[in-house]
């Protein structure tokens, strides 16, 4: 992952939509740890991040404020994640059922709420605590990842 963000200056561009990138990837490797150790799966992952991601692009269209849209995104898969687990502790449902019905609901939902079509976010500050910055000597993705462990 080191590796991956050391780049020439001429080899950099400056991209306006988000996309899923190591950072993101190894934020939810980490999360995902401890479902698979407390012996359950997920399968819902990749589809709430989906519509967390697009809920915190339309919340930073329409704020322009950076953490509006980091609790939009945060709150959002929360509840997908209690919804998640209440069903499956309380309704004693297999967490490999719910998740996969979740996974419908949040990828279904994603594609209502932005009509298939991109979001384009402009914040500066939102490249800069979520794009390839540099913070001392270490990526932002890599503080990401140790703050989340």
């Amino acid at each position: 992952m080191m590796a991956s963000r050391i780049k020439s200056k001429h080899h950099q561009k400056k991209e306006i939509m988000p996309k899923v990138d190591d950072k993101t990837i190894s934020l939810i490797a980490a999360s995902m740890t401890m479902v698979i150790i407390s012996g359950n799966i997920d399968l819902s992952v990749g589809s709430v991040l989906a519509f967390s991601l697009c809920f915190r692009a339309i919340a930073l269209q329409a704020t322009y404020q950076l953490a509006l849209g980091i609790f939009a995104s945060l709150a959002s898969s929360v509840a997908f994640g209690l919804f998640n687990g209440i069903i499956t502790t309380q309704g004693k449902i297999p967490a490999f059922l719910v998740t996969f019905g979740t996974m419908g609901i949040a990828r279904g939902l994603a594609m209502i709420m932005t009509k298939p079509r991109p979001i384009v976010i402009t914040n500066p500050w939102y490249w800069k605590a979520f794009g390839d910055e540099i913070i001392g000597f270490l990526p932002a993705s890599i503080l990401w990842t140790a703050m989340v462990s």
